[in-house]
């Protein structure tokens, strides 16, 4: 068996440096399965290409460069599809390093259940330099750890795609939609999932399988350390909901996020202060989210998901 890990970036070269790093420390898998690596490079203008082509005669796994145009995340991970040879394809952000036992866990789990998709947990990690003290790091973790899901095979369980595993005849039925996903500094969510209910939705014996063990420690860049982030994010959360939006509902999340707003002053005098020691965070944690969603519902009602 073959295993193709399939990075994609754009202009992060130092963060894709630690993340190749960490799989360079990889528990061998050889010789009972080989593995490949695969950055694709979507357009970035930093040392990107220079500094993979000169890890390549020296990398201890196979590791290859390859080029991406089109930008976006969704054209990137497509791109890494066609190039990849693996019996599995492994996605991993560049923001992303991973422990020694990583891929002997996931194939483990191949070997034991063969499943079509794997997903595993990832952690925050802060890169060194001054963070705002409000900030705390298990905002960096996956929103899917306070669900405690049980490794296994999931029904509502969607793996991240910084941190999956999908078995080749996947892609025989589905690839990343290019209309979905963030493309370049833009921020918009949802393509992994598509892809997932799309396959699913098409294969209804098939489900996800959870992995609490396969962990990668993700590390928290600077643009997502501000509350302007937060908001942007929480509301490409909205707007990438495919769920239906009626006109009454579309009026009730107008008039909610109308009340917050008019009430945001007291809200965050009359926080808990244990809970909430900075108003930042309560606004991380409570109004950004609960606001941004039903402002990013009214958007959906007459834009339509994006």
């Amino acid at each position: 068996m073959l295993i193709s890990v399939c990075i994609c970036t754009f202009n992060r070269y130092e963060l894709l440096a630690h993340c190749l790093n960490s799989l360079g420390q990889l528990i061998d898998p050889r010789p009972k399965h080989d593995l490949e690596i695969i950055v694709v490079d979507n357009n970035s203008i930093d040392n990107t290409s220079s500094m993979v082509n000169g890890l390549i005669s020296r990398f201890p796994f196979k590791l290859r460069y390859a080029f991406e145009g089109q930008q976006g995340i969704s054209a990137a991970r497509n791109k890494a599809i066609s190039e990849a040879k693996g019996d599995y394809l492994a996605f991993l952000d560049d923001e992303c390093i991973v422990e020694p036992d990583w891929l002997s866990v996931a194939i483990n789990d191949i070997e034991t259940f063969q499943p079509s998709i794997i997903g595993g947990p990832y952690t925050g990690e802060f890169l060194p330099g001054d963070r705002p003290r409000w900030f705390r790091i298990e905002y960096g973790n996956a929103y899917f750890l306070a669900h405690d899901y049980e490794r296994g095979f999931q029904d509502k369980f969607r793996a991240s795609s910084g941190n999956m595993f999908v078995r080749r005849d996947v892609f025989d039925s589905v690839r990343f939609d290019s209309n979905k996903g963030p493309k370049g500094n833009e921020v918009k969510v949802g393509e992994e999932t598509d892809l997932q209910e799309r396959f699913l939705d098409g294969h209804r014996s098939e489900k996800v399988f959870y992995e609490p063990a396969m962990t990668v420690r993700h590390f928290i860049r600077p643009e997502k350390l501000q509350l302007t982030y937060r908001a942007k994010h929480q509301y490409a959360v909205a707007i990438a909901s495919p769920k239906p939006l009626r006109s009454s509902a579309m009026l009730v999340a107008f008039a909610k996020a109308v009340g917050h707003l008019v009430l945001a002053p007291f809200e965050f005098a009359f926080r808990s202060r244990t809970k909430y020691p900075f108003w930042q965070n309560y606004a991380y944690e409570k109004f950004l989210p609960v606001t941004c969603a039903h402002l990013g519902a009214v958007a959906r009602y007459f834009n339509g998901p994006q």
